[in-house]
């Protein structure tokens, strides 16, 4: 959102709503696995996402990461454009 220079996230039945700068940080954090353990889980997630929230995780498979890695990355490019094209207005 132009306005409240909010981003959201939504993957699955999570929603995630970033201010930009934290939106970078949570790119960091997932595509360089900071933060994550690696797990093994009955339903084959690999990777454990901690949350702000006490005792609250997000497991992920290797692939689901790997995918909203790829999502975020992608909109990055969108939103760094945008910030451009408003700076020289």
């Amino acid at each position: 959102c132009q306005c409240c220079q909010m981003v959201n996230v939504c993957y699955k039945n999570s929603l995630f709503a970033f201010k930009i700068a934290d939106y970078y940080w949570f790119y960091e954090l997932v595509s360089q696995r900071k933060s994550m353990r690696q797990i093994s889980s009955p339903n084959g997630q690999k990777w454990m996402l901690p949350t702000p929230m006490n005792n609250y995780y997000i497991l992920f498979e290797e692939a689901e990461l790997c995918f909203l890695t790829e999502m975020i990355k992608k909109s990055m490019f969108l939103i760094d454009t945008f910030k451009t094209l408003q700076n020289q207005n």
